[in-house]
């Protein structure tokens, strides 16, 4: 009857009308869940990029790197005491090598003493016969032989070039440590100078 299709088309209605609703409210909170999720992504880019940015500007400063830079850092300095202790002993060898250089130069020289012999026998003679006697002439001949044998050994004396040698060799030996530890300490300087900061960059990466 009429009634009944009446409730029917107000039933099929109210079921119409409830089903827009439900699809409007569906159609809008996975619009609102879509723009969350683009909203969650879009911080999580930007935490990424911040975090990039503290490990970039804390590099070797970072929780995970503190413990491989303290024990570098040990490593450096046993190498640095090693090169100190390698120089000491150069100074040592080289301060030995000095000495030996002056004995060597402070050595009598047997062609000097010779000559200083023939001019004294000179004079001892000039004193008392001419200088035509045949025993001064003999007596200067002798002091000319003797004075060129000097000429041709004047120089160095042996041995004291191998000294110099191995002197300048310890020399550039300590100069090449020198600069190689010089290299350590700034290293370790700047290894100390960033583990400083490890605080500030855990404190960051925390927040």
């Amino acid at each position: 009857d009429a009634t009944h299709a009446v409730a029917e088309k107000l039933v099929a209605m109210f079921m119409t009308e409830d089903k827009r609703l439900r699809t409007e409210q569906a159609v809008g909170t996975a619009a609102f869940l879509g723009r969350r999720v683009d909203d969650l992504r879009n911080q999580m880019v930007a935490l990424e990029g911040k975090r990039r940015e503290i490990e970039s500007r804390y590099a070797g400063a970072l929780p995970d790197q503190v413990a491989l830079s303290a024990q570098s850092g040990s490593s450096l300095r046993s190498e640095v005491s090693r090169l100190d202790a390698e120089t000491q002993g150069l100074v040592q060898q080289n301060s030995l090598l000095a000495t030996r250089s002056e004995e060597i130069a402070a050595a009598p020289r047997p062609e000097l003493d010779a000559l200083r012999k023939a001019e004294e026998r000179v004079a001892q003679l000039g004193a008392t016969y001419s200088d035509t006697h045949p025993d001064v002439i003999a007596a200067q001949i002798a002091v000319d032989r003797q004075r060129r044998v000097a000429q041709r050994s004047a120089g160095p004396m042996p041995g004291s070039g191998a000294v110099a040698s191995e002197m300048g060799a310890t020399r550039a030996r300590i100069a090449m440590l020198a600069a190689r530890r010089n290299e350590l300490v700034g290293t370790i300087a700047q290894m100390e100078r960033v583990t400083a900061l490890a605080p500030q960059a855990t404190y960051e990466l925390n927040n």
